[in-house]
């Protein structure tokens, strides 16, 4: 009896505030029946019971049962118990079940026909968005416990009941609570921000506050967090938010348009027509988005530009010079002009200009002026190139959309554009430990590459590549200006990353430390059984365009630096992700030589043998990418690597099994120089 007073009570509540074409009347008989807005009798009052008219059917009853009946008063369903309105067409009814006390409750279309029975469930919700919650009751031990699910219009479960409480799913996510904590799930179920919260507030302007703990933070529409919780109050979290250049420059545009848009007071209205159009409101949008620019970087760049001279490099005649909050800057300096550039530092005035990297201040170029009036300067890009967002404005708040393409471009390349990228769902994508201590000294090169022109794509790996990215910059506090990523490069760009990893390690005289990250195909050489990393523009039956891995050893490892680590999630069986074949000579999988690391070098990877480094479906990642990045945030980054290497060895062995039924088993190879030091090695 419970399950039917639940669903009586929703139902009457669901069927208010429809507009309605017919109109329900009670006749002289004190039976129901319709009328239509004229008045005039459409379907006789023979009815004991009837609702409004929802779309072209209604609820109608007799002395035992109720029924749908379509606007000609003809009966369309089986007679039920009762019948209730569930949303989005569907309607929910009761059903005795012959020889028992008890009935079912099945879920059946506007038509009557018979979609699911629901009868497992003490509650089913009304639809959302094609979703309908549903409540469950389980028993444990001896108590008898309510949980939470989802089911589809089709009546079918898909989140299992295993939630405390659950919400409505608006759009693609909804929340969910597990004990006394609120997470994030999409509509497959997977989970978008782990139930660690103790609240997460509704969205205001594109942004929602959340408590983690004691501390505040943000999530934008994505739930990607865009302010860490790393704050003691909602205040201090909000001001941090305002600070992100697509907060600032929403409300800016947003009011100055509105009030440019209002027709003045001495203005005629034929005159406001031709001022105010769709095309005059576009460019009123990207001139006031550039100002906001401006203002910004205006308000929010370093007032006083800290920076030291570091070494210099003859070889390559630039000296590195660094600040606190962008790095290392390499300074071109003809090596005849650096002794005086030296001697001279204290009395070098330096102007800085600063362009919005990543929604925050970056530096663009730096202008050092020698008393005499010499200058020379460290420029991010040779050439800058703005590309103005495009933002849709119809009278309604401005959605501005001024997102990079989250990519590292080389100097001389720098690009700045309007475009979207989606990070994946998994849990190592969000809430990234954020460090305290600056790695200054270490450099890290990043090459993902998924979107091949010739080859099948490698799944996730633009999205491991610039996850790892994220995990360099925060946890292990490298900085931005020290991190180049390159999502699916080709064989020059790789080049000309190796090549600045050359020259920046150069500069820095022993003291420095790589890390050199690359996702994507691995192909063999059937014939010399070595390997080579497939660029994206390469061919995987000609190793002659693709970049020889041990041409990449020699170069890294005789580099005069302290450490050179390499992760490879890739393989060099000439197998792609899906474990299908690459266009090889003979379409079998080839066992290559190991390629040995030398100098200071620890190799991490993915698959050994003729093995095949497989994605995790479930993480949208790399099944390698994903465990070492797990291992990286549950310990903030400071763990040796012999812990790193069994982690991930141990836990990408047997889920590769459990889930892609085949094996794949990660490997750690240091060179002889570094012999057992390198167990004790960490990150940072």
């Amino acid at each position: 009896m419970k399950k039917l007073v639940f669903l009586i009570v929703f139902c009457q509540l669901c069927v208010c505030g429809y507009a309605q074409k017919y109109i329900r009347f009670i006749g002289d008989n004190g039976r129901f029946g319709y009328k239509d807005e004229n008045g005039t009798i459409i379907i006789p009052a023979k009815y004991v019971d009837a609702d409004y008219f929802i779309g072209n059917v209604a609820i109608v009853g007799d002395r035992t049962s109720f029924f749908l009946i379509n606007n000609r008063g003809t009966i369309v369903s089986d007679k039920y118990n009762r019948i209730f309105y569930n949303e989005e067409g569907l309607f929910l009814a009761t059903q005795d079940i012959q020889g028992t006390q008890f009935n079912r409750l099945l879920l059946i279309d506007s038509v009557g026909n018979h979609i699911a029975s629901v009868s497992k469930y003490t509650a089913v919700y009304k639809f959302h968005d094609g979703m309908a919650k549903v409540k469950a009751g389980i028993k444990e031990g001896k108590s008898y416990r309510e949980y939470y699910g989802y089911i589809n219009k089709k009546g079918s479960e898909v989140i299992p009941c295993v939630y405390d409480s659950a919400s409505d799913f608006i759009g693609e996510y909804a929340k969910v609570k597990k004990g006394v904590y609120y997470g994030i799930i999409s509509r497959n179920g997977t989970i978008i921000a782990p139930c660690v919260y103790a609240s997460i507030d509704d969205f205001k302007d594109g942004y929602a506050i959340a408590r983690k703990g004691s501390d505040y933070g943000y999530f934008d529409t994505n739930y990607k967090i865009v302010v860490p919780f790393s704050y003691a109050s909602a205040e201090k979290a909000t001001d941090a938010l305002n600070r992100l250049f697509p907060v600032f420059a929403k409300k800016m545009v947003e009011k100055e348009l509105n009030e440019w848009q209002k027709k003045g007071e001495f203005e005629k209205i034929d005159t406001w027509k031709k001022r105010v159009t769709a095309e005059t409101r576009e460019a009123k949008i990207r001139e006031l988005a550039q100002k906001a620019e401006k203002v910004y970087i205006e308000k929010y760049q370093d007032k006083e530009f800290d920076i030291k001279l570091g070494a210099y490099d003859a070889e390559n005649e630039v000296f590195m010079v660094t600040n606190s909050n962008y790095g290392t800057l390499l300074v071109p300096v003809p090596i005849e002009n650096a002794p005086q550039f030296k001697q001279q530092w204290a009395s070098i005035t330096k102007e800085t200009k600063c362009f919005i990297d990543n929604d925050t201040i970056n530096i663009a170029e730096v202008l050092f002026t020698l008393p005499n009036g010499e200058q020379y300067k460290y420029s991010n890009q040779a050439s800058l190139n703005y590309e103005m967002a495009e933002i849709d404005y119809n009278f309604e708040p401005i959605a501005l959309d001024l997102q990079t393409n989250g990519q590292s471009v080389a100097r001389g390349q720098q690009q700045i554009k309007s475009s979207k990228w989606t990070l994946g769902v998994s849990e190592v994508d969000v809430e990234i430990p954020a460090s305290d201590k600056n790695s200054d000294n270490t450099f890290a090169v990043i090459i993902a590459n998924e979107n091949y022109q010739k080859e099948a794509q490698v799944p996730f790996a633009v999205n491991d590549g610039r996850t790892f990215a994220e995990y360099c910059k925060k946890t292990l506090g490298i900085p931005a200006n020290n991190v180049h990523i390159v999502t699916d490069a080709t064989l020059n760009n790789m080049k000309y990353e190796v090549r600045w990893l050359k020259q920046v390690i150069d500069a820095y005289g022993g003291e420095a430390r790589v890390i050199f990250y690359y996702a994507g195909h691995g192909i063999p050489d059937e014939s010399q059984k070595t390997a080579y990393l497939l660029p994206v523009d390469g061919f995987g039956n000609d190793v002659s365009t693709g970049y020889r891995l041990d041409d990449l050893y020699s170069t890294l490892g005789n580099l005069p630096s302290k450490s050179v680590t390499v992760f490879l999630d890739a393989c060099f069986s000439g197998a792609n992700r899906d474990g299908q074949m690459l266009a090889s000579a003979r379409g079998v999988a080839i066992k290559a030589k190991s390629s040995a690391p030398v100098g200071n070098m620890v190799v991490f990877s993915a698959a050994q043998g003729d093995e095949t480094a497989y994605p995790n479906n479930e993480q949208q990642h790399g099944m390698f990418t994903y465990y070492l990045l797990k291992k990286i945030k549950e310990t903030s980054g400071n763990v040796t690597y012999k812990e790193l290497g069994n982690y991930v060895t141990e836990n990408v062995r047997k889920q590769s099994i459990v889930v892609n039924g085949k094996s794949q088993t990660p490997v750690v190879v240091p060179s002889a120089t570094v012999g057992g030091n390198w167990e004790t090695w960490k990150l940072k």
